[in-house]
């Protein structure tokens, strides 16, 4: 969730929400928890202690076993403003295997991330991309479009709609839904 664009922009619109924010990053949960949190009682925040080599070196990898503290078929939607565009490719892979968990029926996925045509299929701060120079590991994680459809429909997702290069860093918006829904 970050520092809470979502929610910050939600409570402008909605006189309700149920939103569950969630980040590997606890300075972001505590910012939300003390800012966003107090404010509405259906607006809640957790960190959650995985490793990220950007975000969170300290925290446990990411296992097989991986699930995410959220019960199953309870959510309507996913979102991931640059989330996967800072993550290791299995631990991509892993949140999109839980995500089918979590989802309710007619439940979808909204991510950023980097994602061209005819570039490696999955590359860490490639040289001379966007940026003059990276500020550290998983800066930039870019994904080959096709690679990365291929990834989403092997994870049992079909394609609703892309979003090519919308974002101000020229981040590609996917939104897809279980491969069972219609």
């Amino acid at each position: 969730c970050g520092f809470g664009r979502l929610p910050i922009g939600m409570m402008q619109v909605f006189d309700s929400i149920n939103y569950l924010g969630i980040d590997v990053y606890k300075p972001s949960i505590d910012w939300c928890n003390r800012f966003i949190g107090k404010q509405r009682a259906e607006i809640n925040f957790i960190h959650l202690n995985l490793k990220n080599d950007r975000y969170n070196n300290k925290g446990r990898k990411i296992n097989d076993s991986f699930h995410f503290p959220i019960e199953s078929k309870s959510q309507n939607l996913v979102y991931l403003y640059s989330v996967f565009s800072h993550m290791q490719l299995e631990e991509m892979r892993k949140y999109l295997i839980d995500f089918k968990r979590i989802l309710k029926n007619g439940g979808g996925v909204f991510f950023t991330t980097f994602a061209e045509k005819d570039v490696p299929d999955y590359t860490i701060n490639p040289e001379g991309y966007i940026f003059k120079k990276f500020s550290g590991p998983l800066h930039v994680v870019r994904y080959n479009i096709d690679f990365l459809l291929n990834e989403i429909e092997k994870s049992g997702f079909k394609i609703m709609k892309i979003f090519y290069s919308t974002e101000t860093d020229k981040q590609t918006g996917f939104y897809i839904k279980s491969s069972n829904e219609k």
